[in-house]
């Protein structure tokens, strides 16, 4: 957990050329668990870097606290050394760019404004099949005060567009297209999903020419 304030310490050291830290807590083994570096004399508002380590002594969390705060960038990393997160607060609250990555190895990057969601999003997704089967994709779009705003478009990892759909605060409405592995549009129309308004379909087959289909799914682009 990270610690949004400092309460206490087990050890202090100093160094002639290293900055003095506070020993939060250590493992069995002895290894430090967590510890903070400070420029200046130590109270629960110094500001400094907190770093938090595995077991094993690597790093797993940093980060720089102000007057107690998290403030600055922050990155956290698995025990592959990996950044599985990463992102910069202001007074605790997150702004700009914020890349995680999931155990699977879907990643996204969002953009905050003030603690909330603004702006463009990449997202990768490693997405595993009830038939065993692996797909990678991408998936683009933009937040707009925390919720879907305007077109998400789905690629493979070719560049190659597979679906689209739009949304408008946060709720699917409007033209979305599905697609084949070539590109071409499948399915194309409007949708109204949260409303009792009409879904006007039109269906192609794989070489762009009108068709119809007895049955079909609909892919949404969902962040």
């Amino acid at each position: 957990m990270i610690r949004a304030s400092i309460l206490f310490f087990l050890l202090i050291s100093f160094g002639s050329c290293d900055r003095p830290k506070a020993i939060f807590s250590k493992y069995p083994n002895g290894n430090v668990h967590e510890q903070f570096s400070f420029d200046s004399f130590f109270t629960k508002d110094t500001t400094g870097l907190l770093e938090v380590f595995f077991i094993d002594g690597k790093l797993k969390l940093t980060g720089h606290l102000k007057n107690g705060k998290k403030d600055g960038n922050w990155t956290e990393y698995n025990l592959h050394g990996d950044t599985v997160w990463k992102g910069t607060y202001e007074s605790e609250i997150l702004n700009g760019e914020v890349f995680e990555k999931n155990k699977n190895g879907s990643w996204f990057k969002t953009n905050y404004a003030k603690g909330i969601r603004e702006g463009k999003s990449t997202e990768f997704i490693v997405w595993e099949s009830d038939k065993n089967k692996t797909s990678f994709f991408y998936q683009f779009g933009q937040y707009s005060n925390g919720k879907p705003q305007g077109l998400w478009v789905r690629k493979d990892t070719n560049g190659i567009i597979l679906a689209e759909n739009t949304y408008v605060d946060g709720i699917i409405r409007g033209y979305f297209t599905n697609r084949y592995e070539n590109g071409k549009i499948k399915l194309k129309g409007e949708l109204n999903i949260d409303s009792a308004g009409t879904n006007n379909f039109d269906f192609y087959d794989s070489s762009g020419n009108k068709t119809e289909l007895n049955s079909y799914e609909i892919y949404l682009v969902e962040p």
